[in-house]
């Protein structure tokens, strides 16, 4: 009997470890299930299955004015329409920026602040706004947000009037104050350029005012871009880009700009202008600010509605002046021409070309004559010298502007004609602006550039891509009279 009852005390401590054991799992399974078992407390946690929809109350309008809902393509997939007020049939609303939404106001992960405290104290008595969540078995939670935190992160709450405050992010109250415009697609601007006859760029912060012609060739669906104000020259791929942007201007966020508020946004006085002029003759204009905090605030003349675009989204506005338009003085393709001529005092020349579309100079396909001479001389490296003297004509570099020069087309230093395979022929003359640059005219006007006189008179010595045209011209004129075999190298002084 006594070893019997020696036993009990055993028995009951071995069973309570076991009942222990059997809690303890079940607790666990319990709390693996809870989101909360990461530490995580919810306001409220409900799930993009269970919601049916999303509306917000606004204090200001006493009623619930916007509405996103959830439309169920079958069982295991959906999507969210806007079913606001404000709603307009005749837009696209972006399904990205609507699923965002009900993400974000769905569910609050919070910090309990107190209980049975005054709400007014939070500004929960009489809040801002109201999310009321609707579910797909009709049941209904309303989310009340009140007062900022003092460090403004995060925004105080309640849920279904009960006494209770929580605090959650603040982003909640920025989404809450959502209209239907910010639903929208970001792409606010489609601008057909094949309609556009010119686009003008006006900067106030440097003075820039370029205006563009812009001429659409249906063939090969392609546009091309020629500054015809203050210069005469192509522009460039930066300046192309920048104006595509703006035919296709996608925003970051509207924003509600008041009148009085102008001023503070730079919209009083934009500091970017561009003007697209239809055909037709009617025009588009858009208006942006300057840089303020890295947004570019901006209109569009005739709307109501403001916006503003990140400075990363849009990085040509402020790109340098000579980026915007072709860095040369007349750049063209090998296969565009059939003859360069030039003049320099005494010296002149006519270099004939007969290039396909798909060569290069140097193929041997192409054929190219300098003065009746096959040019086509190279060194032991493979470098062509009828290559390096083609390309210090067509990339003779714009040294500079000068717009409100008024130089007199009166014994040019240089002359260059370009012919073109359709007969076309662009006549560049340098005229001497002081003894470093000369003023550049095309087709007898003034274009407003000028280069500097070693894009003429640069001896490279070893490095072929160093010469000026009229080195390159000599050195080619000796390769041709000095090669063996198509070979010529230049001398190692």
């Amino acid at each position: 009997m006594r070893s019997f009852k020696g036993l009990i005390v055993p028995l009951i401590i071995m069973i309570l470890l076991v009942t222990g054991v059997i809690i303890y799992f079940a607790v666990s399974s319990a709390n693996s299930e809870d989101p909360a078992d990461n530490g995580t407390t919810y306001a409220l946690n409900a799930t993009a299955d269970e919601v049916k929809s999303i509306s917000i109350w606004t204090k200001d309008s006493g009623k619930a004015s916007t509405k996103v809902s959830k439309v169920k393509v079958d069982d295991y997939s959906y999507y969210y329409v806007y079913d606001g007020e404000d709603k307009d049939t005749a837009v696209d609303y972006s399904t990205e920026k609507l699923s965002a939404f009900a993400s974000m106001l769905m569910s609050y992960a919070a910090d309990k602040v107190t209980d049975n405290i005054p709400l007014a104290e939070y500004g929960l008595d009489d809040p801002g706004y109201k999310v009321i969540i609707e579910y797909e078995n009709g049941e209904t939670h309303t989310v009340c947000l009140g007062n900022l935190s003092p460090d403004e992160n995060n925004v105080y709450i309640n849920v279904d009037g009960r006494n209770e405050v929580y605090m959650t992010a603040a982003l909640k109250l920025t989404y809450a104050g959502y209209k239907a415009r910010d639903f929208l697609e970001p792409q606010i601007l489609d601008i057909d350029m094949s309609g556009i006859s010119s686009v003008r760029f006006i900067r106030t912060t440097d003075g820039l005012d370029l205006t563009s012609e812009v001429s659409y060739d249906a063939t090969k669906d392609t546009y091309s871009y020629h500054i015809v104000k203050p210069y005469d020259i192509e522009a460039s791929e930066y300046f192309v880009s920048l104006v595509e942007q703006i035919a296709k201007l996608e925003i970051s966020s509207y924003v509600d700009v008041a009148d009085a508020d102008r001023a503070s946004y730079g919209l009083d006085k934009p500091a970017f202008t561009f003007v697209f002029e239809s055909n037709n003759g009617s025009t588009k204009k858009v208006y942006l600010s300057r840089n303020l905090a890295d947004k570019y605030y901006g209109y569009i003349e005739g709307e109501s509605d403001h916006f503003y675009i990140d400075r990363q989204q849009i990085q040509l506005l402020e790109a340098p002046e000579l980026s915007l338009i072709r860095s040369y003085v007349a750049y063209y393709n090998v296969s565009e021409l059939s003859s360069i001529k030039g003049t320099n005092g005494d010296l002149s020349f006519t270099l004939k070309l007969d290039v396909k579309d798909d060569e290069a100079i140097s193929d041997d396909g192409a054929d190219v004559e300098l003065d009746g001479r096959n040019a086509k001389i190279f060194n032991e490296q493979g470098r062509s010298y009828c290559a390096m003297f083609f390309e210090s004509l067509v990339c003779m570099p714009i040294a500079g502007s000068d717009v409100n020069a008024k130089p007199v087309l009166n014994d040019p230093v240089s002359t260059f004609s370009f012919i073109g395979k359709n007969y076309q022929t662009k006549t560049i003359d340098l005229v001497k602006r002081n003894n470093e640059t000369y003023y550049v005219f095309s087709d007898g006007n003034y274009t407003g550039f000028y280069v500097h006189d070693n894009a003429l008179n640069r001896n490279g010595g070893p490095d072929t891509y160093s010469y000026g045209v009229w080195e390159a011209y000599k050195l080619l004129n000796t390769a041709i009279s000095e090669n063996m075999n198509g070979i010529y190298n230049i001398p190692v002084v």
